[in-house]
Parts: C-alpha cells; structure tokens; sequence
C-alpha cells in the first residue's frame, strides 16, 4: 500500500477568499518517515505545500508560489493528529495567509506569495 501525501479532510468551510479544513494527519503518511526516527514530526515545507494545494484545490487555481514571508513554526504536527488549517487570500496583494492549530494551540502560520 501506498503512504498518503495528505491529511483526510474531516470537514471545510469555503468561500471566495477564505477556507477551513478540519484535517486528520495519518500516522501512516509519506512525510514521516526518516523526519524524525522515533519522534516523527510533519517537515515545514509540507505544511506549505499542503496550504498551497488546498487553496489552488478550493479558491485560487491560478496561484503560483513566488516566497514566503513571517513562517512561524510554534509546535510539531505529530502522526493521528487532529487540527484546522485556515486559509485566507489577498486577492490585492496576492498573499496567502495560512494557520494550522489544534487544541494545543498555534502549530504553524504565514504568508505565501503568488506571481501575478
């Protein structure tokens, strides 16, 4: 069986310019493995990936990655986590504004820059 490249959607909310998922982390995901033996944590770049994929998926088809600014990591995304990953588009200033937290908190936020 293949490993998942993505969390399981539990729920969202969307609308033109804004987005929240309910996302379950599978223990079994592609991502864990080797980061870190023992202590498996989701590696920043994937969180960015997967906000950019849930944006381009639910409100922004045409957005295309051009930096990031402000990425904040406060706390690890670990296996069979539950958590809520919200996104919000400036349309204007072509940002993506994307948070992930869970009950614990702040897991990561920042802002993504799109090429116009």
């Amino acid at each position: 069986m293949t490993e998942p490249r993505y969390p399981q959607v539990l729920a969202k909310q969307v609308s033109a310019t804004s987005a929240c998922l309910s996302l379950h982390i599978p223990a079994q995901l592609l991502f864990f493995k080797g980061h870190f033996e023992g202590t498996p944590i989701l590696p920043g770049v994937v969180q960015m990936d997967w906000a950019i994929h849930y944006a381009k998926q639910l409100m922004v088809p045409d957005f295309r990655f051009a930096g990031a600014d402000v990425i904040k990591y406060q706390q690890p995304i670990k296996p069979d986590m539950q958590l809520q990953l919200q996104l919000d588009w400036d349309e204007a200033r072509q940002k993506l504004t994307f948070s992930y937290h869970s009950d614990l908190g702040n897991h990561a936020t920042g802002k993504l820059k799109s090429q116009r």
